[in-house]
């Protein structure tokens, strides 16, 4: 409701007594779309214009005092200082308003919510704007608003043609004409819709809140916290409450919404490792099938591609495929060798699923406590683990990822991973992929512990991932520790050389 034409009428036509006569003694900015203008009048009384200009904001304040800062600070507009103040006049029909200087030149108040403008201009000549991202402003002239002639205003029981005739109305304003006048006369319309333009042009002007909005209204919607006929007193506690409430609830909010999305994320992995553990787990192991081997091999007939066999627990049969130009023991060795593989998946994959339920568990727990936040001092915490995080991700040269309370480093680019490389310790495990160009990967070692199977397998999946051989489905992986990985004065970024190292089959996975 703020950002309705009724609301800057009345405050163009409450400041121009108080600007009339007035010089401007500066103008400047001291942050991106925030200017601040210094008017003096003869008595020798300061008046401070602050206009904040950005995305979804659109703000004016008249403070009485305004400390400028030594640096970070640009003079703007040098033209208009020193000229009196003529007039101020609103644009018909428009959120646009304009001061007028003795010398001609004017400043216009293009109010627009997002594509709010400051103009220069010397009557329909755009001079100069101070958002020069909007470029149009300075091709598009001046908003001189929307003349609409008096025969063309006043009631009409006709909704469209209603709404043809108050274009400056706004979404609530209407949404409060509908529900006063449902169910009512034409009569009783009629009289309500003058009061309704009697309030817009002359009432009390209210500060409401509904849910998590602080919002200027001319008239009570939801909770009201304040009312004024001061156009500059309400416009400054407004832009108090949008800062105490709007923006703390637009920044808890945000928060809130990217730990529903790491929730669901970690929910959907850990979902995704418990059904493969499952399907592993419902499915006969090569362990049983070559136990079977050992146990009734001399039932196998010599050649045979295929047997079955009667399972251990007298429950039905055991089909097991065989390699036929192998030995009924050198198949069973075969099986063993994939058992112990799927053994090290199964671990993997348990791993795995306490990881991500740890990762949930501490999402659901920071959501849970961030829906309790009801100031900006409980929310502070949480902006600042965030601008961590964000200037980590900005900065470092590698993507850090956590597993099984281990540090593991991916570098970002061939450039990263010499810097990575650098800051690895000569005891942390370095991984990447065999003969491709690739992400180089490390394992922060802890002293005296041998770092966990699982561990390497999850940092080699990643050196998989980040690589060319991301796309098949086996990726060879060359571990070896960090002091055997040297770097050569003329090598490329990137290129290493690399010494007993060992190779690993890893399926590549993010």
């Amino acid at each position: 409701m703020y950002h309705t034409f009724y609301f800057f009428q009345r405050l163009s036509r409450q400041l121009g007594p108080i600007l009339n006569g007035n010089r401007l003694l500066e103008c400047f900015s001291q942050q991106k779309d925030e200017i601040v203008f210094r008017f003096y009048s003869e008595e020798g009384q300061n008046l401070f214009i602050k206009a904040d200009l950005s995305q979804g904001n659109c703000l004016l304040t008249f403070p009485q005092d305004f400390a400028r800062t030594r640096s970070n600070s640009v003079d703007l507009f040098p033209e208009l200082y020193g000229s009196p103040v003529k007039s101020v006049r609103q644009s018909p029909n428009d959120r646009s308003f304009h001061i007028a200087f003795m010398n001609g030149l004017q400043i216009c108040f293009k109010m627009y919510g997002g594509r709010s403008n400051l103009l220069i201009h010397n009557g329909s000549e755009v001079l100069n704007v101070f958002n020069h991202h909007l470029k149009k402003d300075l091709e598009n002239g001046i908003p001189e608003g929307r003349p609409i002639a008096e025969s063309d205003t006043g009631f009409c029981p006709d909704p469209e043609i209603l709404r043809k005739r108050y274009p400056t109305f706004s979404k609530r304003i209407w949404q409060h004409w509908e529900e006063e006048s449902r169910s009512k006369s034409n009569e009783e319309q009629a009289i309500l819709f003058q009061n309704l333009l009697h309030s817009l042009e002359s009432g009390p002007m209210l500060l409401c809140r509904q849910n998590d909005e602080v919002f200027l209204s001319f008239f009570p919607m939801g909770q009201v916290l304040e009312e004024s006929n001061d156009a500059l007193a309400i416009s400054n506690r407004l832009s108090q409450y949008f800062w105490q409430v709007n923006q703390f609830f637009k920044q808890k909010n945000r928060l809130l919404a990217t730990l529903q999305q790491k929730i669901f994320y970690a929910r959907t992995q850990m979902e995704a490792a418990e059904k493969q553990w499952l399907e592993a787990e419902e499915s006969k192991s090569y362990r049983l099938q070559a136990d079977l081997l050992m146990a009734y091999g001399h039932s196998v007939p010599k050649g045979a591609q295929s047997v079955e066999l009667p399972d251990f627990s007298g429950n039905g049969t055991v089909e097991i495929r065989l390699k036929k130009d192998l030995s009924v023991i050198e198949n069973a060795e075969r099986l063993y060798r994939k058992s112990k593989g799927q053994q090290q998946d199964a671990q993997r994959l348990e791993a795995r699923i306490e990881s991500w339920k740890e990762n949930l568990n501490t999402h659901t727990n920071q959501h849970s406590d961030l829906e309790k936040v009801e100031n900006w001092a409980g929310l502070k915490p949480f902006l600042q683990a965030t601008a961590i995080e964000n200037e980590e991700k900005e900065i470092l040269p590698y993507h850090a990822h956590r597993f099984l309370e281990y540090d593991i480093w991916v570098g970002k680019s061939a450039k990263a991973n010499d810097e990575l490389l650098r800051l690895a310790h000569k005891d942390d495990l370095w991984l990447h992929a065999r003969d491709v160009a690739g992400s180089h990967v490390v394992i922060r070692t802890k002293k005296g512990k041998t770092t966990p199977a699982p561990v390497v397998e999850r940092a080699a999946e990643w050196a998989a991932y980040y690589s060319k051989g991301k796309s098949e489905g086996l990726c060879p992986v060359m571990v070896t520790e960090r002091k055997y990985v040297r770097k050569g004065k003329h090598m490329l970024p990137g290129q290493v050389r690399v010494e007993k190292e060992k190779t690993i089959l890893v399926e590549p996975k993010e």
